[in-house]
């Protein structure tokens, strides 16, 4: 769950956006049996390896509307709507050029999203990645 917009930190005029390290033990502590995802889920954000940030960014805001909110210097963009922190993040951490997705690799190979006033479609993104348009 997502802080409100009034308590986001801001740095330098936009949303501080840090890379931390992950306490492993800590998060191990938290975990239980994983029994399926709770029926109307709802992912917030999620991120994406891409091979070229620029390519992928002039896709999301020419078919989607997205805007770039924030970008780390050669290494990630993250893109939203309505002036949000990032629904999308697309980072290079792969390495450059990374080849687009191929079956049977392991990861996400879809994802959908729901927009008010967008028409429901199936579009491949130029790093093969599929976006479902749910109306």
């Amino acid at each position: 769950m997502d802080r409100p917009r009034e308590e986001w930190p801001i740095r330098d005029g936009v949303v501080a956006m840090d890379t931390v390290p992950l306490d492993a033990p800590q998060l191990l502590k938290q975990s239980h049996d994983f029994t399926g995802f709770s029926n109307g889920l709802r992912l917030g954000h999620m991120h994406l390896n891409v091979g070229d940030l620029d390519r992928t960014y002039d896709f999301y805001q020419r078919t989607f509307g997205l805007q770039r909110m924030i970008g780390i210097e050669q290494q990630a963009y993250f893109l939203s709507w309505d002036g949000y922190h990032h629904h999308l993040g697309t980072n290079l951490w792969a390495g450059r050029n990374v080849k687009p997705v191929e079956p049977d690799m392991y990861g996400i190979d879809f994802y959908e999203i729901r927009r008010p006033g967008m028409e429901p479609t199936t579009i491949q993104d130029p790093d093969g990645m599929t976006v479902v348009v749910l109306p």
